[in-house]
């Protein structure tokens, strides 16, 4: 998992680089996408190994193999409910609403 770890390093410091210059233009958009993208499939690989960058702790496991119901869960919808209120437009919110009562 630190490869990977060192993986997202790498990206962020690639995007810290385009944000510093100030302009985005139509080809650095581009690599900006491809670089949230990356970062982001990196993040879900590292969550579904039970990998958490904060702190590098792993998530606990119940008798059955199931994540339990700790902090992690509490921290995720937090997480969620960010992103929810950050996002772009009316049909992201609403996906991120129905995410978030499902997951209640």
């Amino acid at each position: 998992m630190a490869k990977y770890e060192e993986l997202k390093d790498m990206l962020c410091e690639e995007l810290d680089k385009i944000t510093k210059r100030g302009e985005l233009s139509p080809g650095s958009l581009d690599i900006v996408d491809k670089l949230t993208h990356s970062i982001k499939s990196l993040e879900t690989i590292l969550a579904m190994n039970g990998y958490s960058g904060a702190g590098y702790t792993y998530r606990k496991r119940d008798g059955m193999g199931r994540y339990s119901r700790d902090d992690a869960r509490e921290s995720f919808i937090a997480e969620a409910y960010e992103l929810m209120e950050k996002a772009p437009d009316e049909h992201t919110k609403r996906k991120f609403e129905k995410f978030l009562a499902e997951m209640k």
